[in-house]
């Protein structure tokens, strides 16, 4: 036999079961969406902001002559721009005909 078997785990090493800050691991974890409800204020507001955002990130991005720094600013004027859309279309939807 040799002198591992049977030995007691060390005393900083974790069960296999826990993840960090002792939350139990799930196997078919999958986020799930939350739903929110936001008004039409709310809606413009953040539609707004994503617009604005988009905006600077452009004008950052027409700053940088490196096309390495460029390219991360460019993308995430695009993901604000689609964003700012994508509100626009919940607003269009929550609206009352």
């Amino acid at each position: 036999m040799s002198a591992a078997f049977g030995r007691r785990r060390p005393s900083y090493s974790r069960p296999r079961s826990l993840a960090l800050h002792g939350r139990a691991r799930r196997s078919n974890a999958r986020i799930r969406r939350m739903p929110l409800d936001l008004t039409d204020a709310e809606l413009a507001t953040a539609a707004t902001a994503c617009r604005a955002m988009a905006y600077q990130e452009g004008e950052r991005a027409k700053k940088m002559e490196n096309p390495t720094l460029r390219g991360p600013l460019e993308n995430n004027a695009k993901r604000f721009a689609v964003l700012a859309e994508k509100l626009e279309a919940a607003r269009k939807q929550s609206r009352p005909t």
